[in-house]
């Protein structure tokens, strides 16, 4: 059971990929889905697969910290710094 979570989905055009949001969830030190206790983690997901059945990943960056006050929430693709690579 997942007690708690922010999260969005997002399809990429010029890619044709989906960018996924999972934006705060929070796991025991054996990774399972736990409650708010004094070895629970918080995590945050953001990936982006591709949209082909099946689906592979083309980004992935997992955040985590043992502090619970935290979480992300839509997440979104911001265009390149250097847009010519």
């Amino acid at each position: 059971m997942i007690k708690r979570g922010e999260g969005d989905v997002d399809w990429q055009p010029k890619t044709d990929n989906i960018l996924i949001t999972i934006g705060g969830q929070e796991s025991d030190l054996e990774g399972k889905n736990a409650g708010r206790a004094p070895d629970t983690q918080r995590w945050a997901r953001l990936l982006v697969v591709t949209h082909k059945t099946p689906s592979e990943v083309v980004w992935d960056m997992r955040l985590q910290d043992t502090g619970l006050g935290w979480a992300i929430y839509r997440g979104e693709r911001l265009p390149a710094l250097y847009p010519d690579r």
